[in-house]
């Protein structure tokens, strides 16, 4: 129908039917699914439905806030409305109004930033892990310390763990300190990439903690956070635990 170029109504009842299966993550059900919904969406934009033609006024808990102007020449250009100013606690009304022809296709779109003080605990796991570090606070080229704690909480011996620590920008791990652990037996392997540091540990007995230390190099002034660091059993990512990120300033010296 959509490339018979007829039978409208049809055709936005099933597109309409298409976006409301929409989950939380974008996917339309399974893999198969979402793709074949993309590709009809994608056709409709091309040839199925018509571009909206005239003004779309924005509220905000009914006060006008903008209006934007729709033309033809324009349809597939996208336009953004940042109302982040008027963004605080609470709920509001966001409420839009087409005056023109054709249909008007938009995407309301929210975030948020959650302090880690205010995260809720998570019920105790198998594991738990946390990352200290001796200053953090640090001149051009000067090292700190970071204290990494693997901590077991079963009755029975814990194999394949993997531990990722996030690794702030602008530095630089020292492995001399790590290579000590692969060579004593306690670490498997480990791996570095841009952005962190992968521990492997092949087991951890029952109600131990392994602690590892190792040092940063600062390469580059900068203020910046590492990520944290997290720790699950290699075969059961959903009991992961998390230890908070911790920020860094480097100056000049």
């Amino acid at each position: 129908m959509l490339l018979a170029g007829g039978y409208g109504s049809t055709v936005q009842g099933a597109l309409n039917y298409l976006t409301s299966c929409k989950d939380a993550n974008g996917n339309f059900g399974s893999t198969q699914s979402t793709i074949w919904t993309l590709r009809t969406l994608l056709l409709a934009a091309s040839k199925g439905t018509d571009g909206a033609v005239g003004q779309l006024s924005v509220e905000m808990d009914g006060e006008p806030f903008t209006t934007l102007q729709l033309t033809k020449d324009q349809w597939d250009v996208m336009q953004t409305v940042d109302m982040s100013t008027l963004a605080t606690s609470g709920v509001h009304d966001v409420a839009l109004t087409f005056l023109g022809t054709g249909r008007v296709s938009y995407n309301l779109v929210s975030k948020y930033h959650l302090p880690w003080s205010d995260v809720p605990a998570e019920p105790p796991g198998p594991l738990t892990i946390d990352i200290a570090y001796d200053k953090t606070s640090l001149t051009l080229d000067e090292t700190v310390t970071a204290t990494l704690s693997v901590t077991s909480h079963t009755e029975t011996m814990q194999n394949m763990i993997l531990v990722t620590v996030g690794l702030p920008p602008g530095f630089e791990v020292m492995t001399e300190d790590l290579a000590v652990y692969l060579q004593g037996g306690k670490l498997s392997n480990f791996e570095l990439t841009g952005k962190q540091l992968t521990l492997y540990l092949s087991e951890l007995a029952a109600g131990t903690t392994e602690v590892f230390t190792y040092r940063l190099r600062a390469t580059m002034p900068v203020k910046a956070e590492d990520g944290g660091a997290e720790a699950y059993p290699y075969y059961e990512p959903d009991t992961k635990t998390a230890a908070a990120s911790t920020v860094f300033t480097v100056v000049e010296k």
